[in-house]
């Protein structure tokens, strides 16, 4: 995955983002629970980590870093949220 405020910060053109559409292989890992500190309406978050050797390609290929946030996040699915209360 690429945020748009990556490719700006790079200087890159989302419209020239030719892979758009294009499946990607991956690996699922182990299910992980988080209290995130920047989300302030959500007390916690469940989601699977995944490895996919293919993004971490795309995205060095657009000179970004293999992984998100500058490698400080991992490939992952949130699938459940707990809003605080």
């Amino acid at each position: 995955m690429i945020r748009l405020e990556e490719l700006a910060e790079k200087g890159l053109d989302p419209d020239k983002i030719t892979e758009r559409g294009h499946d990607f292989g991956y690996t699922r890992g182990p299910v992980r629970t988080v209290s995130p500190h920047d989300w302030p309406e959500i007390s916690k978050v469940w989601f699977i980590e995944v490895n996919s050797p293919d993004l971490e390609k795309l995205r060095k290929s657009y000179g970004l870093s293999p992984l998100p946030n500058s490698n400080e996040f991992k490939y992952h699915i949130s699938f459940a949220t707990r809003k605080r209360t």
